[in-house]
C-alpha cells in the first residue's frame, strides 16, 4: 500500500481485492472514516491503532486469524471480519 501517505485528508478509502498482504502506509490517514480492504491477503491487523476517525473497517475475505490491535478505534460502529480464519478474538 504505497502512494497514500500524502492524502491526509482522504476520508473513504476502498482497496477490496488488490492482493494486499499487509496494511501499512496509514500514519498521515488521521480523517479516514471508512477502510475497506476485503477479499485481500491480510494476515493481521496492525497499524491503525491511530485512526481515531475510523468508523467502518471491512476486513472480511483476508487470512486473519487473531482478533487485535483494535485499541484506540474510539470511533469505529462497524467491523466486518467474516470469512477469516479467526482463532483468537
Amino acid at each position: 500500500m504505497t502512494g497514500i501517505e500524502n492524502l491526509s485528508f482522504l476520508r473513504v478509502l476502498i482497496l477490496g481485492k488488490n492482493r494486499i498482504q499487509k496494511i501499512c502506509s496509514m500514519e498521515s490517514l488521521s480523517k479516514l472514516s471508512i477502510l475497506d480492504l476485503h477479499d485481500n491477503q491480510i494476515s493481521k491487523i496492525e497499524n491503525i491503532s491511530h485512526l481515531t476517525e475510523l468508523r467502518v473497517l471491512n476486513l472480511s475475505g483476508n487470512r486473519i486469524s487473531r482478533v487485535e490491535n483494535l485499541q484506540g478505534l474510539s470511533s469505529l460502529t462497524e467491523l466486518n471480519l467474516k470469512d477469516n480464519c479467526i482463532s483468537v478474538v
